[in-house]
């Protein structure tokens, strides 16, 4: 019997040994695959320049791209999120993202046909659209919701360095080799890392065949009932449409990228135009912004893992308040200075990307595991609707009614987001209370 115990606790160190390594693999996977699926939708903005003054574009035809990418991101949120859920394996949604981003920037570099360039552009946000999906379902099934924001935070932390990364070393290359070359470089890069990451996460599909078990269970086997004996497939639509708090986060998802896009398309107009500061001032108070809200998003995530022990909605209600109060003060200061400027957008940055990090988190921890993706996908189906009003309706807002009614757009949608959270925070907390009675 000691013989048979020592051999079981060989077998359960491997196994614990296993999933530490997976896991390992996993966050690599999602950080890589998260950073050049970013370069390929950042690629264009950094050659823009180089590709209008060739073809003789217009800027207006450049938005029109835009518009494409952004309407079919938000429409494969949805839908992918649901083929998720019930068709696709992560690693095989991630590798067509990747494969399908690449392609597009190798064919776009590649024509000089504007419909070709529509066509092309619209593949690129399905790519988009569907590529956060599986990192978010794999972060979720693989680690402990005491830990797995700050995993969350890793990986979207390659968004903004993707982009980044594009925007100098893309410029530095348009500028000596063409737009064409440099497009037509960062496709075959992109194509190139999906099959880098689609060896780390080569393990992920037939990982639980091999014995390894989930750190976090489903509802349905929290409540006693074993996965395996569940022959009817789920329903994850009706299961995430049905349940209120889905709704409510998909509108908090709407509110906050109305909150965060209008501030990075308009506020360096509002600085040059509002506050007195010059073309160079007011970039770099954007600049701030980011920076600020990659700490932000960092720090909130580890406080919702140690202080909350994986309880998101508090840390969102207070980040949010922080919001409005910031965007009030933003709004009600008149002064022109940089300093003042730049300290007031860099903390409204710290409070918006708190939201912007977790609320996929929250969401999908308020649902069954099986419904991660469509969550996911109707949240951010939300998210790139946002995204969109903030361009040309807050445009027009801002011509027929002035600067002031941007700032009262910033606040009334950062207040609806908090109003959100708020019922939320309730609605979770009478179900754990209902549980505990």
């Amino acid at each position: 019997r000691r013989e048979d115990r020592g051999g079981n606790d060989t077998i359960m160190a491997t196994k614990s040994s296993g999933l530490s390594t997976l896991q390992k693999r996993i966050v690599i996977g999602a950080f890589l695959g998260t950073f050049f699926v970013n370069v390929g939708r950042r690629d264009l903005n950094s050659v823009l320049s180089s590709f209008l003054e060739d073809l003789n574009l217009q800027k207006t035809q450049y938005g029109i791209l835009g518009s494409c990418l952004s309407a079919s991101f938000a429409l494969s949120k949805l839908f992918g999120g649901v083929i998720a859920d019930t068709y696709a394996t992560p690693i095989v949604m991630i590798r067509v993202a990747l494969l399908i981003a690449g392609l597009a920037s190798v064919l776009f570099s590649m024509t000089s046909s504007f419909y070709l360039f529509t066509l092309y552009w619209t593949l690129n946000g399905i790519a988009q659209g569907i590529s956060w999906i599986p990192v978010a379902k794999l972060l979720g099934r693989y680690f402990h919701e005491s830990e797995r924001a700050t995993y969350w935070a890793i990986a979207s932390s390659a968004q903004t360095l993707g982009g980044a990364s594009i925007a100098i070393i893309g410029g530095w290359s348009a500028s000596i080799y063409g737009w064409r070359d440099t497009m037509l470089s960062c496709g075959i890069i992109i194509v190139l890392s999906a099959f880098m990451v689609n060896y780390l996460w080569k393990e992920t599909d037939s990982i639980e065949k091999s014995g390894f078990e989930s750190p976090q269970k489903s509802k349905l086997e929290e409540e006693g009932s074993d996965s395996r004996t569940h022959v009817a497939p789920v329903n994850t639509v009706q299961l995430v449409f049905s349940n209120p708090n889905s709704w409510l986060l998909a509108i908090a998802a709407f509110s906050l990228y109305i909150v965060r896009t209008t501030i990075l398309d308009w506020v360096v107009l509002i600085l040059i135009e509002e506050k007195g500061q010059d073309t160079v001032a007011a970039s770099s108070c954007i600049f701030w912004f980011e920076i600020s809200g990659f700490i932000g998003g960092f720090v909130s995530s580890v406080l919702s893992d140690r202080v909350w022990l994986g309880n998101r909605i508090p840390i969102l209600m207070y980040f949010s308040v922080g919001c409005v109060l910031t965007s009030v003060a933003f709004w009600m200061s008149s002064s022109t200075s940089y300093l003042a400027n730049v300290g007031l957008l860099s903390l409204l940055g710290f409070f918006v990307y708190c939201p912007q990090t977790l609320i996929g988190v929250a969401a999908t921890e308020i649902v069954d595991k099986t419904a991660t993706g469509t969550i996911l996908g109707l949240v951010g189906a939300f998210s790139g609707t946002g995204a969109v009003f903030a361009g040309v309706p807050v445009g027009w807002i801002r011509e027929f009614y002035g600067w002031n009614s941007v700032y009262i757009c910033i606040i009334s949608f950062s207040t609806v987001m908090t109003v959100m959270f708020i019922i939320v925070h309730s609605s979770v907390f009478q179900q754990q209370k209902r549980r505990g009675d």
